[in-house]
């Protein structure tokens, strides 16, 4: 095992505040170089960090007001659910599930307003 509970949620929990923060390079950090990337909202999967930089780029480092809410995070050992795999202190599997409907209503709603 790599690191201890505590730190793997951490880690994912510093990654959502890079994202909210626009702050790729310090959202870079946390993520493996090898990542898996599973979209499930749009059936995609990225592998890569280039790749998943470049998403988080393109829906949140556009948006302003972003925000990301941790309503429960489990962490049993590597796992961490939100849903999210830390190996040695970076993210090397990542699963979001959300309405893509909502998110993408909400992001044209903000550009729209201009925020």
């Amino acid at each position: 095992m790599n690191a201890s509970t505590n730190d793997n949620g951490r880690v994912v929990r510093e990654l959502l505040a890079a994202q909210v923060r626009g702050e790729l390079a310090a959202a870079r950090a946390t993520i493996a170089p090898d990542v898996v990337y599973h979209l499930h909202a749009y059936q995609r999967t990225i592998r890569g960090v280039d790749e998943f930089i470049a998403l988080l780029d393109g829906y949140y480092g556009r948006s302003r007001n972003f925000r990301s809410d941790v309503l429960r995070l489990v962490e049993q050992g590597e796992w961490v659910a939100l849903q999210g795999h830390v190996v040695d202190g970076r993210i090397v599997e990542w699963h979001d599930y959300f309405d893509s409907r909502i998110v993408g209503k909400q992001l044209k709603a903000g550009r729209a307003a201009g925020t």
